[in-house]
């Protein structure tokens, strides 16, 4: 069973052709249900449980830098928060980050792959003199996140 590392995690956005978030240095995906308690009065001490409904989002952040004049993250300002984009979470093969990609030509893994709708409720870029200049975005899922097919 091969390891799989932090650099294969890659974000894809867009409202109409998933685009690979570029540069980014961290990537993650948080999935999460509520509860619903279903005790009655007489059954104990012991509360009970069943589950509630479901709700995931994605946090990324990387290097901002224009390749051609396109900007590599998923945003050109501050445009596209509180709108509804498609997202990908992949997982990327190995080979391939090891040997480096044009993010013109990557496209999500076919087997590696969540899919859904979001909402970008943050983006986020900083910089100081000297240093690198640098964006966060943070999506909030709407609806389910199912595989890819």
């Amino acid at each position: 069973m091969a390891k799989i590392k932090g650099e294969q995690l890659y974000l894809f956005a867009g409202q109409g052709a998933l685009l690979p978030v570029g540069a980014s240095t961290d990537c993650s995906v948080n999935m999460s249900a509520e509860t619903v308690e279903v005790s009655a009065r007489g059954q104990g001490r012991w509360r009970r449980f069943r589950p509630g409904k479901k709700t995931w989002n994605i946090s990324c952040g990387g290097f901002y830098f224009d390749q051609e004049g396109v900007p590599t993250s998923l945003v050109a300002g501050s445009r596209m928060v509180g709108e509804v984009v498609k997202v990908a979470i992949s997982v990327l093969a190995a080979e391939l980050v090891a040997a480096g990609f044009d993010l013109a030509d990557i496209q999500p893994d076919k087997e590696m792959t969540l899919v859904g709708e979001a909402i970008v409720t943050a983006c986020d870029y900083s910089g100081s003199v000297g240093a690198l200049a640098t964006y966060s975005i943070a999506l909030q899922g709407s609806g389910s996140l199912d595989q890819i097919s």
